[in-house]
């Protein structure tokens, strides 16, 4: 009777582990297949209208590839912002490029930057032998301090990390084509639809100021920041992202204060708009008021 009972728990373990694997499988599969689909939904190729099969360069493939946002730029400098700064976001800040500069026939190297993230993120044997990390040990350059350089290329870069945060700058050894900042906001938050009274106005949040900048780009404006930190003066805004999120200024990064955030020459005069920036002590908040 107990040799009975013996082979019925055998027979019930091996059944439920078969049944187990095969429906480990299944959700196995089933989230790589939903991660691919999230992939392709938050790739934003269509950025600056860009479509996979025409890259152009280094910033078509970015924003084709990874799950950016171009902030800023001007001829040889490219301010992007990670949407997702999770590991994923930033494990792809180190794969796809690498694989442009690859792709075009150059060398890379990875620097302290990308030594810093791997060996604070990644603990685990998973990623010990992962293919990520193997590259990152045979391309890693001793005493480079930034996050990653690629040489020997028609469109060579290097990338640096401001601090510990989502934003990154691209050096670029030549000059690159122009138009890519903030047009993933434009797009994706359809602002040609919307109207500026939805863009979190009422109190200070990076939304509002992305949103407001952009409704100002979609009608082909020029938007300006007036705060401290541009010494109470015009600056553009491309420029005040370029000065703010520059790593080389070792400086934290602060987006406004009170002041002003303007949109002018537009080519529909009803989007030009001046917005001051003013600081509510009671709330500790900064408040958006359009001027009349």
């Amino acid at each position: 009777m107990l040799e009975f009972y013996m082979r019925k728990i055998i027979h019930y373990y091996f059944l439920t582990t078969l049944l187990f694997s095969f429906y480990g499988c299944s959700l196995i599969k089933m989230g790589q297949e939903g991660a691919e689909k999230i992939k392709i939904a938050n790739t934003h190729g269509y950025q600056n209208g860009i479509e996979p099969e025409k890259i152009r360069n280094f910033k078509d493939y970015l924003v084709d590839e990874n799950d950016v946002v171009i902030l800023a730029e001007d001829a040889k400098h490219t301010i992007l912002r990670l949407r997702n700064f999770e590991v994923g976001g930033r494990l792809d800040m180190i794969t796809d490029p690498a694989d442009y500069c690859e792709a075009k026939g150059g060398k890379v190297q990875y620097g302290d930057q990308v030594a810093s993230f791997i060996y604070t993120k990644f603990d685990s044997i998973d990623f010990e032998f992962s293919s990520a990390k193997r590259d990152f040990k045979k391309k890693r350059k001793r005493g480079y301090s930034g996050w990653m350089r690629c040489s020997g290329t028609q469109d060579d870069f290097e990338i640096l990390q401001k601090g510990r945060s989502r934003y990154f700058i691209l050096y670029h050894a030549k000059e690159q084509l122009q138009g890519y900042s903030m047009r993933w906001i434009i797009d994706y938050l359809n602002l040609q639809e919307s109207e500026p009274t939805a863009y979190h106005l009422g109190k200070w949040d990076y939304n509002a100021f992305v949103n407001l900048a952009g409704s100002c780009i979609l009608h082909k404006g020029k938007v300006t920041i007036l705060n401290r930190y541009t010494h109470k003066k015009e600056m553009n805004l491309d420029a005040y992202f370029l000065q703010q999120l520059n790593p080389k200024n070792g400086k934290k990064a602060y987006l406004l204060a009170q002041g002003r955030l303007l949109c002018k020459q537009s080519q529909d005069a009803k989007a030009d708009a001046i917005y001051d920036i003013t600081y509510e002590k009671k709330y500790g908040v900064l408040v958006y008021t359009k001027r009349q």
